[in-house]
């Protein structure tokens, strides 16, 4: 499993609004365990496949962990991680580098899957990371050119995974469908969802249709050494207590909102968010003032 980076309310919001409406045969709710969270999809049956569709979600949540998991020795990314090479990766790690690479540069590097070395360092200190230009990604190799090297994709995959179910469920007809796996992707809708930070405190909500939403609370958890969680690739700390970024894609939203939480406002305005697809970024600052930027 991995381990959670953020605090989010939405799913229980979300659920708990749709209690509220007239109650609908049709709609039909899994939940579950993976990727370091409490995982639910609600969507709506139309021919009779619920358990069968049940099934194929858990399939994709098990196959997706074993790619992307820091827990799994045997995940694809422990394996790369431990022997710095991999031939003919995974489809799905390739897909998710080059995507990453992509918030790597928008955000000036501070999108950085290298700071797992700083994890693993476990040090006091702020270290920098090795930097994600040493990481070479192709579609028959991937390769991490210093020693000692390692990757962690716990601000993207997610995301990522959330992107993958979607695509599942309109495969099997199940086009209107909320899916939580710790960030969200939404069908057809809308399904109006509530923004909290990290003090459980309601900061905004939105109505999510064929989007996707990721939250970051820097402050959401700490680091054994005492220092937030979210890792700053060139040594330096958040500046944002809260970070909310809908996007084209749930793994879009996701590695924004994580690399947003270190970022200057100056550098966040000079994003160009159309070309980037996001839709909307909201922004907390340390003092509970909330920006929306669209």
């Amino acid at each position: 499993m991995m381990q959670r980076r953020t605090v989010l309310k939405l799913g229980t919001a979300a659920i708990g609004a749709l209690a509220l409406a007239q109650y609908e045969p049709s709609r039909r709710v899994w939940t579950g365990k993976g990727f370091g969270a409490d995982l639910s999809v609600i969507f709506y049956e139309n021919n009779n496949d619920t358990a069968q569709t049940f099934a194929a979600i858990e399939r994709e949540v098990e196959r997706l962990e074993d790619v992307f998991s820091l827990f799994r020795p045997a995940s694809a990314l422990s394996r790369l991680n431990r022997n710095g090479v991999m031939q003919n990766p995974p489809e799905e790690l390739v897909e998710l580098l080059q995507l990453s690479k992509l918030i790597w540069t928008a955000t000036g590097g501070l999108f950085d899957p290298t700071v797992q070395t700083v994890w693993s360092a476990e040090g006091h200190a702020l270290n920098p990371a090795m930097g994600f230009e040493q990481v070479e990604i192709g579609h028959d190799f991937i390769q991490l050119a210093e020693a000692g090297a390692a990757l962690t994709l716990n601000g993207i995959a997610q995301g990522y995974a959330s992107d993958r179910l979607a695509r599942l469920l309109r495969r099997r007809g199940h086009a209107e469908h909320l899916i939580n796996l710790g960030e969200f992707a939404a069908g057809d809708g809308p399904w109006r969802l509530a923004i909290e930070n990290d003090d459980a405190q309601r900061v905004a909500h939105t109505d999510l249709e064929n989007l996707g939403l990721a939250t970051s609370s820097p402050g959401a958890m700490t680091r054994a050494n005492g220092q937030a969680h979210i890792v700053h690739p060139f040594g330096k700390t958040p500046i944002w207590k809260t970070v909310t970024v809908e996007a084209r894609s749930s793994a879009i939203a996701d590695g924004f909102s994580t690399a947003v939480a270190l970022m200057p406002k100056q550098q966040i305005d000079r994003l160009s968010l159309r070309s980037l697809g996001i839709a909307t970024i909201w922004l907390e600052d340390q003092n509970g003032v909330v920006e929306k930027i669209t």
